[in-house]
Order: structure tokens, then C-alpha cells, then sequence
């Protein structure tokens, strides 16, 4: 056998060996998804994956959850109303009175303050 003929046999072999190796990721992935979703016999589905390859991965996506974790909705809620900004406060000097705790201004005639929630006299 030639030099290139060794060339084609060591692609050949590694070949074979990335196929096996990508094979057993596709039937551990099979089994982790099962597992997960509550099957009681995930490792058969460690074989499905490992004959079966791609197809056996869509399959087991496919598969429906013994144990959903959460609920299905059977409503959805509204999607809230749109509120507009409120107008901005505008004061009038004269009557407008002071917080005796932090100073700001609030409208004449309100019993607490707009900024620090403090009562007023």
C-alpha cells in the first residue's frame, strides 16, 4: 500500500470514529431530554437516539411531558389600558404652601405633602 492509501484508511477510520462518537451524544442527548420530561424509561430512549440519530431526537422532542412544570393557561389575561401621563403640576405662589420637612412647595390646601408624604398643618 502506497503513502496515499494510508491517508485514505486514517481519514476512513476517523470518520467512523467521529460518526460513533457523534452518534452517542445524539442517544445521551435522547435520554437527558426524556429523563427531564419525566419519562419512567429514559435509557431505552438512550438507544432510540443511538439507531436512530436526528430522527431520534425529533422524536423525542416531539414527545409530550409526563410532569409539565408549570400549568397550561387556559386564559390569558387582558393586556392592560393605556394611561395617559398625568398633566404636570403647576402651583400658584400665592397659595401654594411649604413643607415644614423638606421645603418643597405643594398646592394651597393639600394635607400632605406632594414629595415627602409629610402631613401639613
Amino acid at each position: 500500500m502506497g503513502g496515499i492509501g494510508y491517508i485514505v484508511v486514517a481519514f476512513y477510520y476517523a470518520m467512523i470514529i467521529a460518526l460513533i462518537v457523534m452518534e452517542i451524544i445524539l442517544g445521551v442527548a435522547c435520554r437527558e431530554m426524556m429523563r427531564v420530561k419525566g419519562s419512567a424509561n429514559y435509557n431505552i430512549w438512550f438507544l432510540a437516539g443511538l439507531l436512530l440519530s436526528v430522527i431520534g431526537v425529533i422524536i423525542t422532542i416531539l414527545m409530550p411531558d409526563k410532569n409539565p412544570s408549570e400549568p397550561v393557561p387556559t386564559s390569558f389575561p387582558q393586556a392592560a389600558q393605556y394611561q395617559p401621563p398625568a398633566p404636570p403640576l403647576v402651583l400658584d405662589e400665592q397659595t401654594a404652601e411649604t413643607c415644614p420637612h423638606c421645603l418643597a412647595l405643594t398646592p394651597g390646601g393639600s394635607k400632605f405633602c406632594i414629595k415627602c408624604g409629610c402631613k401639613l398643618n
